[in-house]
């Protein structure tokens, strides 16, 4: 099964740090075989990022370039087409075409979100404990 796992919410509400969180514990954990294939951030916008690495014989993709008009269904297809990744996770808005990106991607949909915490102290924690539990989520599914 391939999956696509979206996570999705309005702008500024963590996609991008809980993606970053996400794509360090790959980097930081001792994985045997990883393999790093690609891991660049836009220039344009030093925050976001592509991270495509195989781990097991899987090739897993974490985009989190999610904005409207960023043309996040060519950047899907480049990852299945070019990388042909089992697991793509991305960052998308509510609604608009980064949602129809994700749902045309023809991958098995898992849709989830950042959370929200009115004590912007603890903004970061959450985004951490959001990245694990998207993990665990996925190695349950075993999609990676």
């Amino acid at each position: 099964m391939k999956y696509i796992l979206a996570v999705w919410n309005r702008g500024g509400k963590g996609k991008t740090q809980t993606l970053h969180y996400l794509a360090n514990h790959f980097i930081d954990t001792p994985y045997p075989g990883l393999n790093i294939i690609v891991h660049k951030t836009s220039s344009s916008l030093k925050n976001d990022f592509r991270f495509v690495f195989e781990i097991g014989g899987k090739v897993i993709a974490i985009e989190s370039q999610g904005d409207p008009n960023t043309n996040l269904a060519l950047r899907i297809d480049d990852l299945i087409v070019k990388y042909k990744c089992d697991t793509i996770i991305c960052a998308t808005r509510t609604r608009g075409d980064t949602v129809q990106a994700v749902e045309y991607s023809g991958y098995d949909t898992i849709w989830t979100s950042t959370y929200d915490i009115l004590d912007h102290n603890n903004h970061q924690k959450v985004n951490e404990l959001n990245a694990k539990h998207i993990l665990e989520l996925l190695q349950t599914l075993q999609a990676i």
